[in-house]
């Protein structure tokens, strides 16, 4: 009878297992294929229609800006429910308006309007998407890596088509495809499954708020410090003549580094723990931003751009093996979209410094960004030194 109830329990809450791990990673592909169209492309878009640097950065720190406030709300909004599938709809069809609009605007004002909305509806999306993934995952069924390795491998894709479409057509078919690439997102997140019924506790968020405002600044600063690669990487490198479609490998390759990474979550997450991983990731900037900031040869680039699986992959999983050492499971919503919301912070500030910097600068911009990893990388030995009296120990996340 137990097992029965034990079996109706996982039923009620994600569906079958394996039909739910299909689902997320359907979620995640859809998601960051959306993201690598968006990431590479769209300021070349932005720049095809005749804005300066400096206009640009304020539009994508405007999008950026926007995950402050719109993160922690729809993440509380969510636990409050105990489920995130209808918030994240909403979200998404409003995502696919926002790109719906973008070839509608005629000045710049415009474009940061809805870049707005399109901030406020599309980045809740993957801390939601995290949430539910993680919330399967505390039944020891799921590996987190495993189902997020599927998002990466998205934006793999998408990096490469959008290279092709600038390559052989223009920068309004990235805009098309975008818009495309939107109501595919709006019909992954229709099929994920549900989170489960609203808690019967209020949702506790397990270490002491010292230690989780230095989780939050430590990642914000790390992910700023991608902001100038963000913003102006395409650029920078169609300006010292690199092909587009060699950038769209460029892009690529960071990423499959990433997968190799989240494929070892488990192993690499019980060797080096949230901290190790914050660590590992702030030296990978040491490296990497130096190193763009001197070099645009292609052959160069794509070693450099390995390390995208240091500064991002284990930037990433630090956060989320932080979240599931530390984090009341009825919370993971919370802290999750309080997570993406201080990469807002961070990269919202540098993606407006971004303009004026690339313009004073141009590639020596990114030495600003090695500054930034470096005060990350304070900031998670601070978090390792200073751990609350908090059990920091990972768990065991290896696949079953």
């Amino acid at each position: 009878m137990r097992q029965l109830h034990g079996r109706w329990t996982q039923v009620v809450y994600t569906g079958p297992v394996v039909s739910a791990k299909v689902r997320i990673a359907l979620a995640f592909a859809a998601i960051f294929f959306a993201l690598g169209m968006h990431m590479p492309y769209f300021p070349v878009w932005l720049q095809s229609r005749g804005y300066s640097a400096g206009a640009i950065g304020v539009v994508l720190g405007t999008i950026t800006w926007m995950r402050v406030p719109a993160n922690p709300l729809m993440g509380r909004l969510s636990d409050r429910l105990g489920s995130v599938k209808t918030p994240a709809i909403v979200l998404a069809v409003l995502a696919a308006a926002s790109y719906g609009l973008f070839g509608q605007t005629s000045s710049v004002w415009e474009v940061v309007a809805v870049g707005a909305l399109l901030g406020v509806s599309y980045s809740p999306l993957i801390p939601l998407v995290d949430s539910v993934a993680l919330r399967l995952g505390s039944t020891g069924t799921v590996n987190y890596g495993h189902l997020r390795l599927f998002g990466s491998a998205a934006f793999i894709v998408a990096s490469n088509v959008g290279g092709w479409l600038l390559a052989h057509g223009s920068e309004q078919d990235v805009l098309d495809a975008l818009r495309i690439a939107a109501l595919v997102v709006v019909v992954a997140i229709v099929l994920m499954p549900r989170r489960g019924p609203k808690p019967s506790k209020p949702a506790q968020l397990g270490a002491p708020k010292r230690s989780h405002a230095r989780f939050l600044v430590t990642t914000g600063l790390l992910h700023a410090s991608h902001a100038m690669l963000y913003a102006f990487g395409t650029a920078h490198w169609r300006a010292h003549d690199v092909p587009a479609t060699t950038i769209g490998q460029l892009w690529s390759i960071g990423v499959v580094a990433e997968i190799v990474l989240f494929a070892m979550s488990g192993r690499v997450q019980r060797v080096l723990g949230s901290t190790g991983l914050l660590t590992l990731a702030a030296i990978g900037g040491l490296a990497r931003w130096p190193l763009l900031a001197m070099t645009t040869d292609p052959t160069a680039l794509f070693g450099i751009q390995i390390l995208h699986g240091l500064t991002f992959g284990a930037l990433h999983l630090g956060a989320i093996a932080y979240v599931q050492e530390r984090v009341d499971e009825r919370a993971t919503a919370t802290v999750t979209s309080l997570y993406a919301a201080s990469t807002g912070v961070g990269s919202g500030l540098m993606m407006l410094g971004a303009g004026p910097l690339y313009d004073h600068l141009g590639g020596s911009a990114f030495w600003v960004m090695a500054g930034i990893s470096a005060t990350g990388l304070v900031g998670a030995r601070l978090i390792a030194a200073h751990s609350d009296n908090v059990d920091t120990s990972p768990p065991d996340i290896s696949a079953k």
